[in-house]
């Protein structure tokens, strides 16, 4: 009977332990997509299936900006340009990479495009993996230099006494040109944007919102910024993505400042999941808001009206319109929700593609939105923000890039002037949670 007796007990111990854990179980935070690598790196390994970019579309994709340069180089009677940013380069080359060091502006090597070649300018520590994993099959030519020597004494006799363009000022400099005189406006070769870049802004704006719905639904009260800042790059590079921006302010610095950089403050009951993220040279800009409980009457009525300014902003973003109509469009709708002075508050976006934005608009800009061209917009209102990237489609609709149909995040229907635009609202989840 003892024994019998204890053998029930160590049943029931065992039962009570596994009840334990199952609840333990049924309480834990979702797993991130980055945990395959550890309890599931089979799956890890077929992440990248579901895009698929051929050698033939990268080729085709450079040749196409190829000939867009050289017909600007034309125009303006230039004997050549000099690239020496890497965002140009990823550009020009459909996605190649120099980013050895990735909070540079110039780039290790330079790119040399006249009207008859393809120049890479390279000492021999960056040349052969350039010629070999980015700029195979693209045409170009490889001037190569010892690694200690200066890169002038292979560039400058190539550049010497030529009418020369350059994407870099202080390169213009180096080289004795006048970096007025000649500095080269991409925005025009930009757009509109090529189908191999329009695939690849599909696919990282889609993995970008994927990204921040999933860290919505792991962030907790008691995390830090810094905990949540952690989140969103670990998930982003394990898509390959640069997170090169991320403002995950807490509470009343995300209501107070616009651009809260992180400081490591605990969150309490509202967190910003905010970031522009980078692949290939192209770049997505994005934000979502989440709120633990009920938000207070003020951040709600924000939340309620600030729709409206991003709605209006899109409607304004057509083909023929300019920069500046956008703004004014903005401009009208905060005075319509009882903010005129809102906009002043915060810059309202403006180009997007290799630079998180290629400048910020101001009014009265007259740049004439284009079939292909990239925005994206960020208007606030009094502790809200509506950001997203979209596309203007060859019928001058828009495509949001950051927000696919398919996503989960809750959205506000807006309705205007017969068109209904679909706009991110706020995530509320339970206190505590």
């Amino acid at each position: 009977m003892i024994r019998r007796n204890r053998v029930l007990g160590v049943l029931a111990a065992v039962a009570a332990v596994a009840g334990s854990l199952g609840a333990a179980t049924a309480q834990a935070p979702p797993q991130l997509p980055s945990d395959d690598l550890f309890s599931n790196p089979l799956r890890s390994l077929h992440r990248f299936d579901d895009f698929v970019y051929t050698a033939g579309e990268r080729k085709n994709e450079a040749a196409a900006k190829v000939e867009r340069l050289r017909a600007t180089l034309k125009t303006r009677k230039l004997d050549g340009l000099v690239i020496a940013t890497e965002r140009n380069l990823n550009w020009l080359t459909a996605g190649g990479k120099d980013n050895v060091v990735w909070a540079q502006r110039e780039t290790a090597v330079k790119l040399l495009v006249t009207p008859d070649q393809l120049l890479l300018i390279a000492n021999n520590i960056e040349a052969p993996r350039l010629m070999t994993e980015e700029l195979d099959g693209l045409g170009y030519r490889v001037v190569q230099f010892p690694w200690h020597d200066a890169e002038s004494k292979v560039l400058a006799p190539l550049v010497r006494g030529k009418k020369v363009a350059f994407d870099l000022p202080a390169v213009a400099a180096e080289y004795g040109f006048d970096p007025n005189a000649t500095a080269f406006d991409f925005t025009p070769v930009y757009y509109p944007i090529t189908p191999g870049e329009l695939k690849k802004l599909r696919w990282l704006g889609r993995k970008t919102s994927e990204v921040l719905e999933q860290i919505a639904q792991v962030v907790r009260p008691e995390m830090t910024e810094r905990d949540v800042q952690y989140l969103l790059q670990r998930e982003c590079w394990y898509w390959d993505i640069f997170p090169t921006v991320v403002l995950s302010a807490a509470d009343e610095r995300f209501i107070t400042y616009r651009h809260p950089v992180v400081v490591g403050e605990r969150i309490k009951r509202y967190v910003a999941l905010n970031v522009c993220t980078r692949r290939w040279g192209l770049v997505i800009s994005t934000t979502r808001l989440v709120h633990f409980g009920d938000p207070p009457p003020a951040l709600k009525e924000a939340w309620d009206s600030g729709p409206a300014v991003c709605a209006a902003m899109w409607a304004a973003s057509r083909p023929g319109n300019t920069l500046g109509d956008v703004i004014n469009a903005a401009q009208r709708a905060y005075g319509k929700i009882g903010h005129p002075d809102e906009w002043k508050l915060h810059h309202q976006g403006g180009m997007i593609l290799g630079l998180e934005r290629l400048y910020l608009v101001p009014p009265g800009d007259r740049t004439r939105i284009v079939p292909g061209m990239v925005l994206a917009w960020n208007p606030t209102v009094q502790g809200t923000k509506f950001e997203d990237t979209v596309v203007v489609r060859p019928d001058g609709a828009l495509e949001n890039l950051s927000f696919p149909e398919k996503s989960r995040w809750p959205a506000v229907e807006v309705s205007l002037d017969g068109k209904k635009y679909r706009v991110p609202g706020l995530l509320v989840r339970p206190a505590g949670h």
